[in-house]
């Protein structure tokens, strides 16, 4: 070992007890651990009741990894309480997002403690606006332990080979591991087995397609999107278990494209400049809303995911024409898709119980459907208005045709053409 390596580890072994030091002056509603790992510390957070005020939670959890060459190098702070779909608590580095500035070494575990309470009001937010998938980020090289993602509901990890292209035949151990919107590619440690060093990660919705051969059900192809200036490439991956990696990637690709929907929602839902006249056009909006009306009793009887999903489908063609058209009515259909995401058995169905099924739920739009009496008696009153303003508008056109005076040609009855009639 050089000084300069003995130098550096006498630092941090004297940083990490300066860190076990200041966290024991926390008390109240925090309640701290500390362990070791084969390659540092870890500092696990659980906080309670005053620091979780307006937070529908009994407990939440961080852990603080102090490890590799901190202080020099920033901590890895990490969620394990699930606030729902898709879920940050998948191994995700959120310091940044609780610090909210650029790692320093001053910086002290205690500053990151403190910060906690203030940050999970703001990720409890991004949860409800549908916003949490932005915050966080994984790190290349970064070692995890992958125990992590097991026994979380809608996550895996699968021990595989990912075979090389043609021009490189060279073949890896590898683990994927598959989280509610990212896709994780880890190369396994020797010794601990259950360790991985993160090689490279990318979102579920990069994806473009998934190969598969009848002839090779161990083998499955991904093929990625081009990203910015990353052009398109494929992996090849070989495992005993593609029909569970498969299943998992469609099964959190699917709730993310339904969740996306609730996420529109903070945003104008339709651009008009963008609705296509042929399209509104080719519209059956009798159609469209007799659909809605069965669909909206179906639900009453029996919620599912399917069944949430052709609702809102239908929702946004009727928006989508009624914007078209100018007719207020748009805005009973934006509400009543307000309100069926807000419901409890519809958001559960959503964000964590994907394949729950509800029977017999009752009445989901019953506030919306006294608005919309209101709304419709404004629009059919201003409809009046307008169609009044119109015959006031014929009469008075009507009037001054008949008292204005007549040419000369119309007054004689005959043309004041130069050319003679045929």
């Amino acid at each position: 070992m050089s000084t300069l390596e003995h130098h550096t580890l006498e630092i941090q072994k004297k940083r990490f007890e300066k860190e076990l030091k200041l966290i024991q002056r926390i008390g109240g509603d925090f309640r701290i651990n500390t362990s070791e790992s084969r390659f540092g510390h870890i500092i696990r957070v659980e906080l309670h009741d005053k620091l979780l005020t307006g937070i529908p939670y009994e407990s939440v959890v961080f852990e603080i990894y102090l490890e590799g060459k901190f202080p020099f190098q920033p901590p890895r702070v990490i969620c394990e309480t699930n606030f729902g779909f898709p879920s940050v608590s998948d191994g995700r580095d959120l310091l940044l997002n609780i610090t909210k500035k650029k790692w320093a070494p001053s910086i002290t575990s205690l500053d990151i403690i403190n910060a906690l309470p203030a940050y999970i009001a703001e990720l409890h937010q991004k949860y409800l606006l549908g916003t949490q998938t932005e915050v966080g980020t994984f790190h290349l090289g970064d070692i995890h332990n992958i125990r992590q993602w097991e026994n979380k509901e809608g996550m895996g990890c699968f021990f595989c080979t990912e075979l090389g292209t043609e021009n490189n035949k060279e073949q890896n151990a590898r683990i994927i591991v598959i989280t509610h919107s990212k896709f994780l590619e880890l190369e396994p440690h020797i010794e601990p087995a259950i360790m991985g060093k993160i090689v490279s990660w990318a979102t579920l919705q990069s994806i473009n397609t998934i190969l598969t051969n009848k002839s090779e059900p161990n083998q499955f192809v991904i093929e990625w999107k081009q990203i910015e200036d990353t052009p398109p490439f494929r992996q090849t991956f070989r495992t005993s278990q593609t029909n569970e990696v498969l299943e998992l990637i469609s099964q959190n690709t699917r709730r993310l494209n339904t969740v996306a929907k609730s996420i529109s929602l903070s945003i104008p839902l339709i651009n008009e400049a963008e609705v296509l006249p042929d399209r509104v056009k080719k519209m059956n909006i009798f159609q469209i809303l007799k659909l809605i009306e069965e669909a909206e009793k179906n639900l009453t009887k029996l919620i599912t995911l399917k069944a949430i999903d052709e609702l809102m489908n239908l929702y946004q063609q009727a928006i989508e024409y009624f914007s078209a058209v100018n007719d207020e009515q748009y805005g009973i259909f934006l509400k009543r898709m307000h309100g069926l995401l807000a419901n409890e058995a519809i958001q559960s169905i959503l964000q964590r119980h994907p394949d729950e099924v509800i029977e017999n739920y009752g009445p989901l739009f019953e506030e919306e459907k006294i608005e919309e009496k209101v709304l419709l008696e404004r629009i059919r009153t201003s409809q009046t208005i307008e169609l009044a303003e119109i015959r006031e508008d014929q009469e008075n056109t009507e009037m001054l045709n008949n008292s204005r005076e007549p040419t000369e040609g119309e007054e004689s009855g005959h043309s004041t053409d130069s050319e003679p009639r045929d």
